[in-house]
Order: structure tokens, then sequence, then C-alpha cells
């Protein structure tokens, strides 16, 4: 991880969990893996609100005022941390779609604009993302509160991730909402 200790990017994560209960909540309702959120967030501004990247960043996702106007205009969200992080989440929603689920690709993309690590800070935005989202995974679990030896199909989230989500699960919710049933969790499903 680029700049930052396993015990920083911990202390972030306990910190920012406990202001912003609501990124866990908004990260299942965009489907977006476990942690996503908060691996942006730490890698942009260690998740905290501020007016950032020369007063071009706002808000803990640190949206760039050159390239997006909010509702409601930038005033309002600096102040409300619930919009930035609904924003981020549908961005990262649809760049996740976008790249078969990859999430180094659409961290880079969120971070610069463009494919690839090209063009992104450091030449490895997308890395460091993904490092730190598989650090608080392991730290933190996958939000999963069922026993041990619990087969997964019986209590796994379904989703949006990185790779995508296979398995028998996968079918028997495809089936049941018209998507077609090849057992992987793509956009199309998560649509359906």
């Amino acid at each position: 991880m680029k700049d930052i200790t396993e015990s920083e990017l911990a202390a972030q994560y306990q910190r920012a969990s406990s202001a912003w209960p609501f990124i866990h909540q908004t990260e299942l309702a965009r489907g977006l893996p476990r942690m996503l959120l908060f691996a942006v967030g730490s890698r942009e501004t260690n998740l905290t609100n501020e007016v950032g990247d020369f007063g071009h960043g706002h808000g803990v996702w640190q949206l760039d005022n050159r390239w997006h106007t909010p509702p409601g205009g930038f005033a309002r969200f600096d102040v409300n941390v619930p919009l930035q992080c609904a924003i981020a989440a549908a961005m990262l929603h649809d760049m996740l779609a976008s790249t078969g689920g990859n999430v180094e690709e659409a961290a880079a993309i969120y971070n610069s604009g463009q494919r690839g690590e090209f063009g992104t800070t450091h030449h490895n935005y997308g890395i460091d993302v993904r490092q730190r989202m598989q650090f608080l995974q392991r730290k933190f679990g996958n939000g999963s509160r069922v026993q041990q030896g619990t087969p997964a199909w019986f209590h796994r989230e379904l989703g949006l991730a990185s790779p995508f989500v296979k398995g028998d699960d996968v079918r028997v919710v495809q089936k049941k909402t018209s998507a077609a049933p090849d057992g992987v969790f793509g956009p199309v499903t998560q649509t359906h």
C-alpha cells in the first residue's frame, strides 16, 4: 500500500465507520465490493471530509469541480457526507460495470477518467485501492455474520465484485429475476 501502514489504515477505517455508518449500507445497496468506498476514501483523503487538490477536489471521495457539479452545488455537497458517499458509489458502480468488475481498472478510471493506470496519481492508484480494500476485508471481515462452516451459497451477499461472483446461488437468483442463468453475477444480473 502506498504511503500508509496497515495500522494507520485500520485506524482510518475504524474512525470513518464509526462517524459514517452509512458507508457499508451504501456499498451493499449499490452492489459494490465491501470496503471499496473505504479504500477509495482512504487513498483520496485519509477518510476525512475536505477540499483538496488545490481547491478542485471536494469531500471524502474528492469529486472534481472541473468535471462534475453535484445536486445543489458544492456548498451543499461539501457538508453532506451521505450525498458524497452516494455519488461516489454510483460512479464506482458504473465504472465496475464497464470494466467487468475489475476493481483496479474501475478505481483508475475513478481517479483519472481513463482506463488503465496511465494518468493516475503516482501511476498506481487502482493497484493501491485494491490492496487497501483487500487489507480491510481481511482485517475487518466481509460483513457476514453467519456461523463458520455454513456453505457460501446459503449466506453470501450477491452483488458486483471483482472478480464476478459465480455459483449455483447466482443461477437461482438469475432464474427468479429473468436474467440469463449463466451463474455469473455481472452488471446485467445486478440490473435484474
